[in-house]
């Protein structure tokens, strides 16, 4: 694989640097360079080095072994503020912006303009314009930032981190809480702002379809060490996942197989299904098929998930369950019935302090399968079974759920569901997916379609990836604002007309009934 060339001084230059936590080696000698205007994504599953790169870089934890240097210039950074001085700016999954306070005074906050002990105001707010304005984003700095959308947040967020004029802005995982639009809007500023200004961007993604769309090079950590690099333009999604996680190479063709159910019984049916934005919807869910729910983030899909599964009413509509009405005011009706939902933000589903055997029981105490008294033995089993079947890191039954990786987290709410011991109907994933590594994606989707293969449960996902919805998915239903807009078999459709129909409501007024 070719590595990419740098002609002058790199933005950012780093060679052999190593990092150990209680004796174990978590960076083993990493390189890693960046040039100006160069777009560099860094990709790895959980565990692969990332995050303590990052901090190394960010003076969050300070290197044992390595040099950086920032502009040609060798650095020692054993704080943020060292990091931030030379030259290096991080951006964070979660918003350090102040809601209440308007988008001038957010660029400033920690830095403010000040003269005789006077605020400066107005020279703030014309500074955050120029600011703005030449990273290419429409604001108005007075704006209330609580009032902007989460991509505006994120886009305000780079604006603060440009204020101080950085070498290498790094970005992790910028688009985890957006949804296409958005995201489609990031992928376009931060491009422009490595082209027009001339920074160096390290862009950290789960998600394989924006590192091939943005980015002109592409570094993979696995177990500490470089994997793979080499110019995008030189490197394949295959390439990629393999070095990422040679076993979920295998893994991911698998799923990508498209299941072929034998079964004609139908396990839902949907009439007329009214709830928040989603008027008039049908739906039929066979046995052995998987229905993927697409759509943009006010598409109505998660609304569609949160009423089947007894989360919210519906306002109206007829649904029958192998044959029998099904009506839920609750989650545990809906449960008790079959029906089990695994819901799109995990804090929601994760019993955060109990340990990881809690977790796994919690489906088979909902189910009525658990004693009144507790058998740890079989608590332990149930835990071993799941780990060994979901591939999952660490095998630790006592270890609290908080303490798991966001992919083994997710494995343990969508596992504790497909192996629990009770007859099961249908199940509910909203975006189940998201936030996960390539690795724990590929076993995720391996896990449902074994699921799927016996021909006697059904699932109906949402998601906002359309790659995930080709691959995992039997039949996807678009929706766009309420409206499904297409219904179709995946082998028959192409990831332009997915985005195409999720749009296709937007200009348009909805009308009462599909």
């Amino acid at each position: 694989m070719e590595v990419v060339e740098t002609s002058a001084a790199p933005a950012l230059d780093v060679r052999g640097l190593a990092k150990s936590f209680d004796g174990r080696p978590v960076l083993a000698g990493v390189d890693l360079s960046v040039r100006s205007g160069e777009v560099r994504a860094l990709l790895g599953a959980n565990g692969a080095g990332k995050s303590t790169l990052i901090n190394c870089l960010s003076g969050a934890v300070s290197a044992d072994a390595g040099d950086i240097a920032l502009g040609g210039t060798p650095q020692t950074i054993r704080s943020p503020r060292d990091s931030i001085r030379a030259g290096l700016s991080v951006i964070y999954q979660h918003f350090s912006v102040q809601d209440d306070m308007s988008v001038a005074d957010n660029i400033f906050l920690g830095s403010e303009l000040t003269a005789r002990g006077r605020l400066l105001k107005r020279q703030q707010l014309t500074e955050a314009r120029t600011i703005l304005d030449g990273f290419g984003v429409r604001i108005d700095p007075r704006s209330r930032v609580g009032d902007l959308t989460v991509s505006e947040k994120q886009l305000v967020e780079i604006a603060k981190a440009l204020r101080r004029k950085p070498h290498v802005l790094v970005l992790d995982e910028p688009t985890a809480a957006l949804g296409e639009q958005e995201s489609a809007l990031l992928l376009e500023e931060v491009r422009g702002l490595a082209d027009r200004r001339g920074v160096g961007v390290i862009y950290v993604s789960h998600r394989l379809e924006e590192v091939f769309a943005i980015s002109d090079s592409i570094t993979v950590l696995r177990d500490g060490v470089v994997a793979l690099e080499g110019r995008r333009a030189d490197v394949s999604r295959e390439d990629v996942i393999a070095a990422i996680s040679p076993l979920a190479a295998a893994a991911q063709t698998a799923a990508s197989e498209r299941a072929r159910p034998a079964s004609t019984r139908r396990l839902l049916q949907v009439r007329g299904l009214a709830t928040g934005v989603v008027c008039g919807l049908d739906l039929d869910v066979a046995a052995g098929t998987c229905l993927a729910l697409y759509g943009n983030m006010d598409s109505g899909a998660s609304e569609v998930l949160r009423a089947l599964s007894g989360v919210v009413d519906r306002d109206a509509g007829d649904v029958q369950l192998d044959g029998r009405p099904y009506r839920p005011s609750t989650p545990v009706q809906a449960i008790k019935q079959g029906v089990a939902f695994v819901p799109g933000e995990r804090k929601q589903a994760l019993l955060p302090d109990l340990p990881a055997s809690d977790n796994v029981m919690f489906a088979h105490r909902a189910l009525g399968a658990a004693p009144l008294v507790r058998d740890r033995d079989q608590e332990v089993r149930a835990f071993e079974e799941l780990a060994e079947q979901m591939v999952l890191t660490p095998r630790s039954p006592n270890l609290a759920g908080r303490f798991f990786s966001g992919g083994n987290q997710q494995k343990i709410l969508i596992g504790r569901w497909l192996l629990a011991p009770a007859a099961k109907k249908v199940l509910l994933l909203d975006e189940p997916t998201h936030g996960v590594d390539v690795a724990a994606r590929a076993e995720i989707w391996r896990q449902i379609r074994l699921a799927l293969a016996d021909n006697e449960i059904a699932v109906v996902f949402r998601s906002s990836d359309p790659d995930e919805v080709l691959q995992l998915g039997t039949d996807v239903v678009v929706l766009s604002r309420g409206v499904a807009t297409l219904r179709a078999s995946v082998a028959d459709v192409r990831v332009d007309q997915l985005i195409a129909a999720a749009h296709a409501a937007e200009h348009e007024r909805a009308p009462a009934h599909v």
